[in-house]
């Protein structure tokens, strides 16, 4: 039976049992992965519906067969991820499966990538847990990154690239957060006051009781994202977007620019 044929004749959780054993050989790399399927639509948030639709088959094979890393193109159909040889060569076989393109190495990806941080620096699925940071981390590439703990206080973060992050109690107090992309990040219990995040992007965010008190929230996007019990008090919000955001029992407490506050 050839590679082609059980990839596509059994289901995700089949196949990795009777051939999983496969996929540990084989050096590790980060690939670009093309999904089957072009998007209609051009709005953001109908647009990312549907390549969730398209992925969800190779994503489930591929999260069941021990890929890491997983990040998907919410605007582009396709995903990064870090597999071995062995498993990517079986994931170009799927009828889903558009192409398969080496972009890395371990060996680059690993904790000598990590180690350098400054502005710019792409810590891209870094594990970074706890970790105590500078002043200037300008346009950083933190997307998929392990940020749990971390102390970020009073670091310029503008224009830095947080998709997919891992914040939950996170130090932001005094940072500058202006023209960040915090899309899909948790910010769970995070502290994040005094902050400027003017311009910032917390699309589908999880804000869960994480506290903004007295940061300058103008125009920051916080639609569908989850604000319970998130603390919003003393904020500006002049421009803030909140729709179909989850604000249950959110602390709005003298709030102001923002008919969200009345």
């Amino acid at each position: 039976m050839s590679s082609a044929t059980y990839a596509h004749g059994f289901s995700a959780s089949e196949f990795v049992a009777k051939y999983g054993d496969k996929f540990s050989k084989g050096d590790q790399i980060t690939v670009i992965v093309k999904v089957t399927g072009e998007p209609d639509s051009s709005d953001p948030a109908k647009r990312a519906k549907e390549i969730r639709y398209y992925q969800r088959g190779i994503l489930e094979f591929i999260h069941l067969a021990g890929a890491t890393n997983v990040v998907s193109d919410t605007m582009k159909n396709q995903f990064t991820a870090i597999m071995t040889t062995t498993l990517a060569e079986h994931i170009a076989t799927r009828y889903d499966v558009l192409s398969v393109t080496v972009i890395d190495t371990n060996e680059k990806i690993g904790k000598k990538r990590c180690s350098i941080i400054e502005p710019g620096a792409d810590l891209s699925g870094c594990d970074l847990y706890g970790v105590l940071f500078k002043a200037d981390l300008r346009g950083i590439n933190f997307t998929n990154a392990n940020l749990k703990g971390a102390d970020l206080q009073g670091v310029d973060l503008s224009g830095a690239d947080m998709r997919w992050s891992n914040l939950k109690s996170a130090l932001l107090n005094e940072a500058n957060l202006t023209n960040a992309n915090l899309a899909f990040a948790k910010l769970i219990r995070a502290e994040i006051t005094n902050a400027d995040l003017t311009n910032a992007n917390f699309y589908r965010a999880t804000l869960y009781r994480s506290d903004f008190t007295n940061s300058d929230l103008t125009n920051v996007n916080f639609r569908y994202s989850i604000l319970s019990y998130a603390i919003l008090a003393n904020t500006n919000l002049k421009g803030a977007n909140f729709e179909n955001s989850g604000t249950w029992a959110t602390n709005l407490n003298h709030c102001y620019n923002n008919i969200i506050c009345e």
